[in-house]
């Protein structure tokens, strides 16, 4: 595989922001995330930049990486829930990334307004 910025960062020849990390994973914190806690999760070698082509042991060990991690960020973050994306691109690296969902006010009033409104469509179209 070629070298990427993800073998620096496992290295050490380039600062990370880590937060994870266990003898096969690295977890870190991206340096412009487009929401607090952003993180990227990946294996410590490359296997390649496409999730679906790991071996199955890997795979299954990265999830379970990746779900540690997950809990971390549900913790650090007090958020409920945490999204996860495999797109393959950027890096050629595999390589989660890890969002933190954040509840917002508009977000909860948005969500009673949609519950108001089903109950509504439901009391008239089952009368």
């Amino acid at each position: 595989m070629n070298h990427t910025i993800f073998d620096d960062i496992v290295s050490g020849k380039m600062k990370s922001w880590k937060i994870w990390e266990d003898e096969k994973f690295l977890a870190f914190l991206t340096p412009f995330p487009n929401t607090p806690g952003f993180t990227v999760v990946i294996p410590k070698y490359n296997p390649g930049d496409y999730v679906f082509s790991l071996d199955d042991n890997l795979y299954s060990e990265m999830m379970l990486a990746v779900k540690k991690v997950a809990g971390i960020l549900e913790k650090a973050f007090d958020t409920p829930r945490v999204a996860l994306i495999f797109e393959g691109t950027g890096v050629a690296h595999v390589h989660a990334k890890l969002i933190s969902r954040f509840m917002v006010i508009w977000q909860r009033e948005l969500v009673r307004q949609c519950r108001t409104s089903r109950r509504f469509m439901r009391n008239i179209l089952v009368g």
